[in-house]
């Protein structure tokens, strides 16, 4: 008889750990579906290709500018404008580099958040198989 206490309590045990288990897992599984995963770079790509063209068009103006002002002028009666043109060039490219860059990393930073948080659920699902099994299941319905 008292064998039959033992195997009881430690079914009761295990249902209990069971239904904390299913909990936890039922919250996780709410803050992944709170989380908008995006494995498209197109957002990325087309910000950068559309600043790069703007940026573009604009080298082109002041190009076409710079050549209209020395096809127009004789000789340096306008070195001043030619010097502020090209400084700005020079800093619209430098800014173009910049904002590239910033998007690279900021890539790079979801792309790791994505990794960090797919291990962790590779992570307790192996620690938990039968969470596992459970959300198996529940997927299914």
């Amino acid at each position: 008889m008292a064998r039959i206490e033992v195997i009881t309590e430690l079914l009761v045990n295990e249902i209990e750990s069971f239904s904390k288990t299913v909990e936890v897992l039922k919250k996780q599984t709410n803050q992944l579906k709170k989380i908008d995963f995006s494995n498209q770079t197109g957002y990325i790509n087309t910000h950068f290709n559309k600043n790069f063209k703007q940026l573009e068009i604009v080298q082109n103006k002041h190009l076409n500018q710079l050549t209209e002002t020395l096809e127009n002028t004789s000789g340096g009666n306008n070195l001043k404008f030619f010097i502020i043109l090209t400084f700005t060039l020079i800093v619209l490219s430098i800014g173009n580099i910049f904002y590239a860059k910033y998007l690279m990393e900021k890539q790079t930073k979801v792309e790791n958040a994505k990794e960090e948080l797919k291990n962790h659920i590779i992570k307790f699902f192996n620690e938990n198989p039968k969470a596992k099994k459970t959300y198996d299941k529940w997927l299914e319905k």
